[in-house]
């Protein structure tokens, strides 16, 4: 399983980027798990999510505060048969290590969450980290 984790400070916009990078897929004609369909995304704060797109088993989840959570994240997404798991990682954790331990170092890909200069900027530093996730690292598993 690819494991592709946002990395960045807490409340610099890693939920809302994870957020975008789900909308994103929708949007692309990702299809959403059936046993997923009915579970509904919080308008705001964390979330879990499994679709499909390009043949890819993706689950998305916007938790990453502890390691204990992300490695839980991990395992979930390998239990419900998924090839590329996206989560949050705040920079006050570290399972970078664990996800070389459990799935080889090119198995594991970290994009660093672009800092916005203001609050406007918010928006295109999210943006920006949304299509790398997207359009570089998904296309590449």
């Amino acid at each position: 399983m690819k494991v592709i984790m946002l990395k960045g400070a807490s409340h610099k916009g890693k939920t809302m980027t994870l957020r975008m990078v789900f909308e994103k897929l929708k949007s692309l004609d990702a299809e959403l798990d059936p046993n997923f369909k009915n579970v509904p995304i919080p308008p705001k704060g964390d979330f879990g999510y499994k679709l499909n797109y390009n043949g890819k088993n993706i689950y998305i989840n916007t938790g990453g505060d502890t390691a204990q959570h992300i490695f839980w994240v991990m395992g979930h997404a390998e239990g419900l048969g998924c090839n590329v798991c996206i989560v949050a990682n705040s920079n006050k954790n570290s399972p970078i290590i664990f996800a070389e331990e459990r799935h080889g170092l090119s198995n594991r890909i970290i994009v660093k969450k672009t800092i916005a200069k203001s609050k406007a900027d918010e928006n295109d530093a999210n943006e920006k980290d949304r299509d790398e996730i997207i359009f570089t690292h998904l296309a590449e598993v």
